[in-house]
């Protein structure tokens, strides 16, 4: 064996392996929920590696479709199960496999017209160098896109319609790199090279339909949050009104009450004054709004939330210290508060002994909060918010601010713990 035979199976084995370490690396940041010891991850990278490489000696036009479904097994087992990361993790694959195979048919056009004088490994390991870089630069693209536009509620449909297209265009390419040879010296290679450029052209066309597609998507979640903070506000500052209304009454009786008070004891009766002045006293309490944080739309989630659970019969506990969350905008308030509690309070409501206890408090250079409420064992997970949003959406918020989520559950309580750096 030649040098540049050695140098060209090590490259395509360093190909493949490139391959695999783009796909895994993606993998891991597209919305990652799977977390499993790091055994699994190396046996999973080593089977991917091997499965590609075995089907390679064997029938090379199989290994794409493979690689996908190797793809879909592995994220769906080791990362994430969420539509929206799966269809990115096959695009990817997809969209590696559409320049290779760009890469693939020039590398064959120009060996037969141009290069044929030349030592065909040699050209082959070039273009193998070219596509690793190729791979990279397209994951890093990905990965930049991700970060750019929260991909989320995917319908099956969507997905099946997405990924038609791009793989077609892969089945194409393949097609034309098989017939090209005969074709260019027939022909000439021109009408070649305009196909795979149309088909370029196309599936970017394509993509920039699916970016305004993802974020549709967002926009849409981002109005239901709206939605929710306006209901929020609006159940808050019509109860305030009502409170005012309440207090302006009370306030108007109460030199009659005053007057009954003071009669109850000119008679002797102080154990019925000091009732009558307790129950004064609970009234007036009633009237107050509690303050809980200084961040205006916190306070008046918790106002209204830990109220609609008191309303409910949950034993409510609340023990909030002087954390700031000025940092955070009111639309991920929002979200992982209401979206909490409304998941608590679901959840406790069907217990014989409810009870909701939150804490927030700062420690060191981190804000915590913790959410603990009774369930029963039939429940498996706490239910969606009314504004429809689930825990997965609790946390890609706190990713935005570098936060984490803790889920705990026993047989008759759930807790929810968050960490904020400040």
């Amino acid at each position: 064996m030649t040098l540049t035979m050695t140098l060209n199976v090590l490259a395509g084995h360093l190909e493949i392996l490139n391959l695999t370490g783009c796909a895994w690396y993606f993998m891991k940041r597209n919305g990652r929920t799977i977390y499993r010891k790091k055994a699994w991850y190396i046996l999973g990278f080593v089977l991917n590696y091997l499965g590609i490489i075995g089907l390679s000696l064997v029938r090379d036009e199989l290994v794409f479709p493979l690689h996908i479904v190797l793809i879909l097994a592995t994220s769906a087992l080791l990362f994430s199960r969420k539509p929206g990361a799966l269809l990115l993790d096959v695009l990817l694959v997809v969209c590696l496999g559409f320049a290779d195979s760009c890469l693939n048919l020039l590398f064959s056009l120009a060996y037969a017209t141009t290069a044929q004088g030349m030592d065909i490994y040699l050209v082959a390991t070039l273009i193998i160098a070219l596509k690793i870089v190729v791979e990279l630069l397209l994951t890093i693209c990905f990965i930049f896109f991700v970060k750019r536009e929260k991909v989320q509620n995917i319908k099956p449909m969507q997905i099946l319609g997405i990924a038609i297209l791009p793989a077609a265009s892969v089945f194409f390419l393949f097609s034309i790199t098989y017939i090209s040879t005969v074709y260019v010296q027939l022909y000439g290679m021109w009408l070649v090279i305009a196909n795979a450029a149309v088909i370029l052209l196309v599936n970017v066309f394509f993509f920039y339909l699916v970016n305004d597609l993802f974020r549709a998507n967002r926009i849409q979640q981002e109005m239901e949050l709206f939605q929710a903070q306006n209901e929020i506000q609006y159940q808050y500052y019509t109860g305030l009104e009502k409170k005012y209304r309440e207090s302006r009454k009370l306030i108007h009786d109460m030199k009659n009450h005053l007057q009954a008070v003071e009669n109850l004891y000119k008679e002797q009766e102080p154990q019925a004054g000091e009732t009558y002045v307790k129950d004064l006293y609970h009234m007036l309490n009633a009237m107050g709004e509690k303050y809980y944080s200084a961040n205006k739309m916190l306070n008046i989630i918790l106002n209204d939330k830990l109220d609609q659970a008191r309303s409910l019969g949950i034993d409510v506990r609340a023990e909030v210290g002087d954390a700031d969350f000025d940092d955070l905008r009111d639309l991920d308030i929002t979200a992982v508060f209401a979206n909490l509690l409304d998941n608590a309070i679901e959840a406790a409501k069907e217990t014989d002994a409810p009870f909701l206890y939150l804490k927030i408090n700062e420690v060191r250079d981190f804000r915590v909060v913790s959410i603990r409420n009774s369930r029963t064992e039939a429940q498996e997970a706490p239910r969606a918010g009314h504004m429809g949003l689930g825990l997965e959406n609790v946390r890609k918020t706190l990713e935005q601010y570098h936060g984490t989520m803790q889920i705990e559950k026993k047989e008759t309580e759930y807790q929810v713990s968050l960490m904020l750096p400040k």
